[in-house]
Parts: structure tokens; C-alpha cells; sequence
């Protein structure tokens, strides 16, 4: 299980902000757990209903293991303005794909339902035709 410290700490890692054997502490900490509970509360707008409560340093994040690789990702482009860096385009391909992976898991898509009143006079090859 992956604690709030600890996505940070991969988080910063992954923009060159802190070295490998590093740990997030301090301002840094404090900044990216703000950033994170931030970004996880602001992922309703893009289809993603984590239904997010705000984590503390080190509480474990109550979400499945696969969330943690698109989690850091997407954190890592957030916290790269607070730091004036630019994320790599594998840290910026991994954050959209990591976007994407979380949407198809909670977008669940409208379903498109004809009246049975239109059904007579649809035609799906010459999409209407007129009763007239």
C-alpha cells in the first residue's frame, strides 16, 4: 500500500525535483499533498468520480494499486508549474495515458435510447425517412 508521502516522493523523483535516494520533507511535502489532493478532487471534470476525501502525509491511498502509476504521473505534471520545470515527454505521455486508463475504468457512457415512436420511420442507411 502506498502512502500520500510516498506518491509525492515518486512524483518529485520522476520531475528531477529530489534524487533517487531522497525523500519528499518539508515544503515540498507540504506543497505536493495539496497538489494531490487537489488534482484528485479536480478529476470529476474529466469523468473520473474518485468520490476523494483529503489525505493526510501518511495515510495509505484508498484506491486499487493500478491508480498509483496514473496518480504520479498526473501529479508530476501538476507540481512541474509549482517548480518551474518542464516534464519530460515520457512523464507527459505516461500522465495521459495513465488519464485515460482511470476514464475508461469510471466513464460510463450515456446510452442513446430511440422513442418507439421515431423507430418506424429511422432507417440507419438513409438515416430518416419521411412518412409523407
Amino acid at each position: 500500500m502506498t502512502t500520500y508521502a510516498e506518491l509525492i516522493t515518486r512524483s518529485l523523483r520522476s520531475l528531477g525535483i529530489i534524487e533517487a535516494s531522497e525523500v519528499a520533507k518539508g515544503k515540498e511535502l507540504i506543497t505536493g499533498l495539496e497538489t494531490l489532493n487537489e488534482m484528485l478532487h479536480a478529476l470529476i471534470t474529466d469523468g473520473v468520480d474518485l468520490e476523494h476525501t483529503d489525505g493526510a502525509q501518511q495515510d495509505t491511498m484508498a484506491f486499487p494499486d493500478d491508480h498509483i502509476g496514473p496518480f504520479r504521473y498526473l501529479l508530476a505534471v501538476r507540481l512541474s508549474t509549482e517548480y518551474g520545470v518542464q516534464p519530460t515527454q515520457v512523464v507527459f505521455g505516461l500522465a495521459n495515458d495513465g488519464l485515460k486508463q482511470l476514464q475508461r475504468r469510471y466513464i460510463v457512457p450515456d446510452t442513446l435510447e430511440m422513442p418507439e415512436t421515431l423507430q418506424a420511420i429511422f432507417n440507419p442507411n438513409n438515416l430518416y425517412l419521411s412518412r409523407l
